[in-house]
């Protein structure tokens, strides 16, 4: 049975029995892939080429001790059984699996398996595979990443729509959700009081079977935090500790409090206009943990979202209890405020407003609501005041709208609004929300375009795919694709589009030789590297080339990323929106992320089609040695002599003078013939065995002698299933059994034995001791004609044994150099 690891894509390819000749296991032990065999139904081990030894760490003989179920990853072996199970007797099947390496890590490798039959009773499992970890490791990877975006992607949501009643515990229950999501095991909010004096407020989550302990330090003085404070207050950043050392925990402690002991813990300064409002805590306590960036910057962005809706709440709490509840609104909650009359006019808005819509106060005052709200959303806001309950009720209610500032910039947000009791006024407050929008926007299409990176099985298909995902899903007005040609004076050429074209990228002819195109936003994105913004077409001067015709068709802003592979630019992304200054910094950066997976996906989709023609070449390949085969005998005996050159010679002084006994003792020429290339091939079962002991210059131990003696049956298995025209394997199976019965493999005797074998038995022994041999000096002819003449009719068939002895004794008989 054998077992070989290549490339998935020869999924489809047959071989009768691959190890069947030395030629194709030649092409196996110098493939760059790994190739194993094993024995069914147990699936233990046979061959193993030297690609899957330096794969996996094992030498030949550990390796050779396993079976392939045994390095399988545990967690795997539902899934290997299933495959097993369902694929055995259809003769294939593949999957993805974790092997176990020699020093006890774990490899993905993507495995298909063919059964191949021997005979009726053995066949062999074929198993073809290749490393995909670091496939593995992007996909996890890039699960991480969205993972990530869709937390903090919803812990902004739920912020936002929180009335502030629930806000303490939506704070509990993110603190709970976070930690499930990192393995972490206790997390905190210490909040600080309004002179950073004390500890105002504490907020803690931990896991079952940890005791809180963080209570403890509301009311105390901020100084008696452990030894991270005054470092985590003097940055704006945050502060991973592993373990705190014992000799730091006292410095300004307070007696009797101490921190919950923490294998691991990382700290988030919370800020709010530069002012430290307080920490948010993570720790472990059963075992050391790190976190990833992407981990961090989550976590510094839930530590704003947190003291934002805390700071609210506590503007709220405070409103309530003022007498100016309604102007504290204006001036402090942090969003544009303004109150409405019961006409829909505005009779007093807060600095926020008239910063966001870019009015006066005295512009705004006494004007309608509605002037303020693009005309298709008007009749809307109408129908919905008009659907407002009688004003008694005292909850916020809320709305989605847009506003339209004195620059006509549309910015989209929640409209909060309170009853002021007794009155037909309301209070309402404008939270934008047009940055967060964009860059939900920009989150749905890096997931989705990942998507459709992990499933693309052509270029083509792919860089289509992602300039459509990007269109439809961002809201763009025209996305492109395109190659840096050195060939055509390094002109970057469109491979892929979507959106708006009509015919803007043909007219592009972007050079980078080129004076005057080679210096626009795109050109200058491919030199340096680096993304280029063009916020407003008009105002930039190196976009001139093209500005007529981008304005024909809307677009008056674009963003260029370059596709980068090991530091080297190979082509572009183009986005073109029809608003200017469309790309702020954090859609830029989300807008990056696209280009670098992409710039990963097409490496590797371009690795996976170089891979596929050298599997389409290395089966041709063995389709034509296959034809072959019968005319290389000669040089499959000759291969032998590569790895040991006493083998190969003595196998041909056997050839020359096994033919001459069958010529004396009469054989026909077509016996000889058969004769022929059986001696030829006598021994080629020593090539599974290994070379230290066939070169060993001392005596062999019983264990090695008994793993030469195994070269008969290796070498039975090797040619058995060739269709010569004579018994050229059981020759060779036999040509190590004695007439009485003590030879082997078989322990065969007499005429059980071919003749044929029974002549290649006297001239193996005869020319063995004439020869040099690593282990002793030769000794000579007459030494080897005494052995078969004392042993003559008992081991070695009288009539050979006769002939033998006449060709050197009386014909004068010498072997051909």
């Amino acid at each position: 049975m054998k077992h070989f690891l290549l490339d998935k894509d020869l999924e489809g390819y047959r071989m009768n029995d691959p190890l069947e000749s030395k030629l194709n296991q030649l092409i196996l032990d110098n493939l760059p892939y790994a190739v194993v065999s094993c024995r069914l139904p147990d699936f233990s081990f046979e061959y193993v080429n030297p690609a899957t030894l330096d794969l996996l760490g094992y030498s030949r003989e550990e390796f050779l001790d396993h079976s392939a179920l045994d390095l399988v990853h545990p967690e795997d072996m539902d899934l290997v059984e299933a495959v097993i199970a369902a694929n055995l007797p259809l003769g294939s099947g593949n999957l993805e699996v974790r092997y176990r390496k020699k020093d006890g890590s774990y490899l993905w490798l993507e495995v298909t398996g063919t059964i191949v039959p021997r005979t009726h009773e053995d066949s062999a499992v074929i198993i073809i595979s290749h490393d995909i970890s670091a496939k593995k490791l992007a996909e996890s990877h890039l699960q991480h990443q969205l993972s990530v975006q869709d937390i903090l992607l919803e812990t902004s949501k739920a912020f936002n729509n929180i009335t502030v009643e629930g806000i303490d515990d939506l704070i509990h229950a993110t603190l709970r959700s976070i930690c499930c999501f990192d393995g972490s095991e206790h997390s905190y909010v210490l909040l600080f009081s309004d002179d950073q004096y004390t500890i105002s407020r504490v907020y803690e989550w931990c896991q079952e079977g940890i005791p809180a302990g963080m209570q403890q330090f509301k009311g105390m003085p901020v100084n008696s935090l452990p030894w991270w404070n005054n470092r985590v207050q003097e940055v704006n950043d945050i502060l991973i500790t592993p373990t705190v050392p014992a000799d730091s925990q006292d410095s300004g402690h307070t007696s009797g409090k101490t921190m919950p002991v923490a294998q691991s813990q990382l700290v988030v300064p919370m800020f709010l206009e530069e002012r430290i409002m307080g920490f948010l805590g993570f720790d472990t306590v059963s075992k050391p943990k790190t976190w990833s960036k992407e981990d961090s910057m989550m976590l510094e962005s839930v530590a704003q979202i947190i003291v934002r809706a805390l700071q609210r709440k506590q503007y709220v709490e405070a409103l309530q209890s003022s007498e100016n509840y309604y102007r504290t609104i204006f001036e402090t909650t942090g969003a544009a405020s303004m109150i409405i009359e019961e006409d829909m006019t505005i009779s007093m808005v807060n600095e926020n407003c008239v910063r966001l819509t870019g009015y006066g106060q005295e512009e705004l005052v006494g004007t309608s609501l509605f002037d303020l709200v693009p005309a298709n959303r008007v009749t809307a806001l109408q129908e919905y005041f008009n659907s407002l309950p009688d004003h008694s009720g005292d909850a916020p209610l809320l709305y989605m709208t847009q506003i339209t500032g004195r620059d006509e910039k549309q910015r989209k947000g929640a409209v909060h609004l309170e009853i002021i009791p007794g009155t037909g006024k309301y209070v309402l407050t404008f939270t934008d929300l047009t940055e967060f929008n964009r860059i939900d926007r920009a989150l749905k299409t890096i997931s989705t375009i990942n998507l459709a990176m992990i499933n693309a099985e052509k270029e083509t298909d792919l860089l289509r795919s992602v300039c459509e995902l990007i269109v439809e899903l961002g809201g763009y007005a025209l996305a492109w694709v395109g190659y840096l040609r050195p060939d055509q004076q390094y002109k970057i050429q469109p491979i892929a589009n979507a959106g708006t074209d009509g015919g803007y990228l043909a007219k592009l002819n972007i050079r980078l030789t080129d004076e005057r195109r080679g210096n626009g936003p795109t050109a200058n994105a491919v030199r340096s590297g680096l993304p280029v913004v063009t916020p407003d077409f008009k105002q930039a001067a190196s976009f001139r080339p093209w500005l007529k015709d981008a304005l024909r068709r809307g677009f008056k802003s674009s963003l260029d990323i370059p596709l980068v592979e090991d530091g080297k630019v190979f082509g572009v992304i183009g986005i073109y929106a029809n608003q200017i200054d469309a790309f702020d910094d954090q859609e830029q950066k989300l807008l990056a992320n696209i280009a670098d997976n992409l710039a990963y996906a097409i490496m590797a989709l371009r690795t996976r089609g170089e891979m596929n023609q050298t599997a389409r070449d290395l089966e041709k390949s063995l389709e034509k040695m296959q034809r072959i085969l019968m005319q290389s005998v000669s040089a499959l005996a000759a291969a032998l002599s590569t790895r040991d050159p006493y083998t190969a010679e003595h196998q041909k002084k056997v050839v020359q003078l096994a033919a001459a006994i069958a010529a004396e003792i009469g054989l026909s020429r077509d016996q000889i013939e058969g004769l022929e290339v059986a001696g030829n091939l006598h021994d080629i079962g020593k090539i599974h065995v290994p070379l230290e002991i066939l070169s060993k210059p001392g005596k062999l131990t019983d264990i090695e002698f008994s793993y030469v003696k195994t070269h008969s049956q290796s070498g039975y298995d090797i040619i058995k299933d060739i269709e010569f025209p004579w018994p050229v394997a059981e020759i060779v199976l036999q040509h190590h059994e004695r007439l009485d019965g003590s030879g082997y493999p078989q322990g065969l005797s007499g005429d059980q034995i071919l003749l044929e074998a029974r002549i290649i038995a006297v001239a193996d022994v005869v020319e063995a001791m004439a020869s040099h041999r690593p282990y002793r000096p030769a000794l000579g002819i007459e030494a080897g004609l005494e052995e078969i003449t004392k042993h003559k009719g008992v081991l070695y068939d009288a009539a050979v044994v006769e002939a033998c002895c006449r060709l050197f004794r009386e014909l004068g008989f010498n072997w051909e150099d």
